[in-house]
């Protein structure tokens, strides 16, 4: 089998019928692995081999040639793929890398939408190999097809077909596509931005998410916060509350024994941005609760929870980006990140019990 294996590849390569895209290489090396399995050879060549029950059966293992549908396409759009169904799991060459022991079937159909043109036994799919000279597809309308499929693949916007896919959580983004150069500098500016590292993201990186957000490609990733309002605990001077809220200290405090008080809120108007103006996105919150955790001052400071309406400011929501590995470490502080200057509508301001220090 080895020597048969060495000549179709090399048969492959002068031929160069290559299909762009590994799904069709990917499913016949299944076949080469299924048949190796279970095809014992002879020990005399003039002979026949033992062929396994398990060997021809389409219960077990067979090759599919046919199609899958990019269902967010707009309009959806089928692609010509091959893919591998072992009982009630699924193998392909986009799934390989994250889901090594497959895909259910269940699941994969769904996903996919796929459908089955021509199925193969591994024993059918060598043979195909060897007479028509490729891995696939060996249909002449699935073949004629791959032109649409090729064209299509070569549309992938400017993040690609997949946003971050070795890092995206289970559905049409995971995958092992790599990053674009874009896609790059925009995982390199959030991850900056949630570590603390940095958040001076430039301007064409924050223009890029708002237009992706657009994008039916990739909206569903990068999500716009447009409604109800938005928090930012931190702690400031008494000179910046004197500057942005005259007045601050005759605010009213609810009738309250607890040594923390929360002020009312007081009616405010100005920009907000960063202390360092170099700064271009800030960290906001849809909870109250969570702001008042970022509120709490320190020695000769006080706290305050910023209040800014979502619909009249940019921010982008982080929900669906938490569910990427390495970002879903910073889920529990439900941000949602402000790009440029916030106008705030309201503060509110912590003291305690017997008044500020």
């Amino acid at each position: 089998m080895n020597l048969l294996r060495e000549y179709i590849r090399e048969m492959l390569i002068e031929q160069n019928v290559l299909a762009q895209g590994m799904c069709f290489p990917f499913a016949y090396q299944k076949a080469e692995e299924w048949f190796e399995q279970y095809y014992t050879p002879p020990l005399d060549p003039d002979e026949d081999g033992e062929k396994h029950p398990n060997l021809n059966d389409k219960s077990k293992f067979k090759v599919v040639h046919g199609t899958v549908t990019d269902k967010w396409k707009n309009p959806p759009q089928p692609i010509v793929h091959a893919w591998v169904e072992m009982g009630d799991l699924v193998f392909d060459d986009q799934t390989q890398h994250t889901k090594p022991n497959g895909v259910e079937k269940e699941f994969y159909y769904d996903m996919y939408q796929p459908e089955p043109y021509r199925e193969f036994t591994a024993s059918e799919a060598i043979t195909n190999c060897i007479m028509k000279g490729g891995e696939g597809p060996w249909d002449d309308d699935l073949y004629a097809m791959m032109q649409d499929r090729d064209a299509w693949m070569n549309e992938a916007g400017e993040l690609g077909r997949q946003i971050f896919s070795d890092r995206a959580p289970m559905g049409r983004h995971m995958g092992s596509e790599r990053d674009t150069e874009l896609e790059g500098e925009i995982w390199t500016a959030l991850w900056g931005h949630l570590q603390g590292l940095s958040s001076k993201v430039p301007t064409n990186l924050l223009d890029a998410m708002i237009s992706f957000s657009k994008d039916p490609a990739y909206n569903d990733v990068f999500i716009l916060h447009t409604s109800g309002d938005a928090y930012r605990g931190l702690e400031v001077s008494q000179e910046y509350l004197d500057e942005h809220a005259p007045g601050w200290k005759e605010a009213t405090w609810p009738t309250s024994k607890l040594y923390w008080q929360w002020s009312d809120v007081i009616p405010v108007d100005f920009e907000y941005q960063n202390r360092n103006e170099s700064r271009t996105v800030s960290s906001w919150t849809p909870s109250r609760d969570v702001a008042e955790q970022f509120g709490r001052a320190g020695h000769g400071m006080v706290g305050v929870v910023l209040i800014a309406d979502s619909a009249t400011n940019t921010f982008l929501d982080l929900k669906e980006l938490y569910r990427f590995d390495r970002l879903d470490d910073f889920h529990w502080e439900e941000e949602i990140v402000g790009f440029g200057s916030i106008r705030v509508k309201g503060i509110k301001v912590l003291k305690k019990l017997g008044g500020f220090g």
